[in-house]
């Protein structure tokens, strides 16, 4: 195991003991890459603090920074001032009509893009019956004018839904 995996795997450890010991405690940690030279120290931090704060973002007490993926990308530029600017309008008004509305349709639609648009599934994880997921499903499209039929759509709104969820609340 390298030195990330057995990090990642004593802080499984210490986020089990507070689990079980204290329940009001929660750990979040980010693991930078790897480096043998000193002088990239700066970037392996900002690395970790770029995992940590996806791990935040997304409910993920622990973060290897090289298992974000193309996440980096966004993890690595949310500290800019027109980062909201980018969210693209169909995410912005599910946000909205959220905060406006107290429902949850932005957190629907990243389990539902998580999961494929398997409605079966995603009504599953969220706990919901499966034509009440239908339902939301339309509503969401109704709500941000947008079909998930469009790959296009759906790889912007994914995206969208990852940028919104690292912004500072």
């Amino acid at each position: 195991m390298d030195l990330c995996g057995a990090a990642a795997a004593t802080l499984e450890q210490i986020q089990a003991y507070l689990n079980k010991q204290h329940r009001t405690l929660s750990l979040f940690a980010g693991i930078s890459s790897q480096t043998t030279d000193v002088s990239t120290l700066s970037k392996k931090v900002q690395e970790a603090y770029d995992a940590l704060q996806f791990g935040h973002a997304f409910g993920n007490p622990i973060v290897k920074y090289n298992d974000m993926g193309v996440l980096r990308l966004l993890a690595s530029h949310s500290n800019f001032e027109n980062f909201a600017q980018i969210i693209p309008p169909a995410v912005q008004k599910l946000a909205d009509y959220d905060k406006e509305n107290n429902t949850e349709y932005l957190q629907t639609l990243d389990s539902l893009l998580g999961n494929n648009l398997n409605l079966s599934k995603t009504a599953k994880q969220l706990f919901i019956h499966y034509k009440t997921m239908l339902h939301r499903m339309n509503r969401i499209c109704e709500i941000a004018e947008i079909s998930l039929d469009d790959r296009q759509t759906r790889l912007d709104v994914e995206l969208g839904v990852k940028l919104y969820m690292m912004l500072p609340k």
